[in-house]
């Protein structure tokens, strides 16, 4: 997708997430951190990518966090979203 695309969907989406969540869109791309900004942080990402900005591109829409970083992102809302515990990773138990 076009970066300037990309940037008018961002927008559109920073605005939709201040109106759901109170936070401004300068708070919610600065690197302040709450639970409640981080939960809309994560939102914000997975409907992002669900509108198909690539990584970079959400990245850059959250005040310039590295792709990986929103691969974190979008991996911990899978994890939360599966039932898991937050904080403790898929540990499988050896066979006897």
């Amino acid at each position: 997708m076009k970066d300037h695309v990309a940037l008018r969907i961002a927008s559109y989406y920073l605005q939709l997430a201040y109106v759901d969540s109170g936070f401004e869109p300068r708070l919610i791309a600065s690197r302040r951190h709450s639970p409640q900004l981080d939960d809309t942080r994560r939102k914000l990402a997975v409907a992002l990518r669900a509108a198909g900005l690539s990584l970079r591109q959400i990245g850059w829409a959250l005040g310039g966090r590295h792709h990986t970083t929103v691969l974190h992102l979008l991996r911990h809302r899978r994890m939360e979203d599966a039932g898991k515990v937050h904080g403790v990773r898929d540990v499988r138990l050896a066979r006897p």
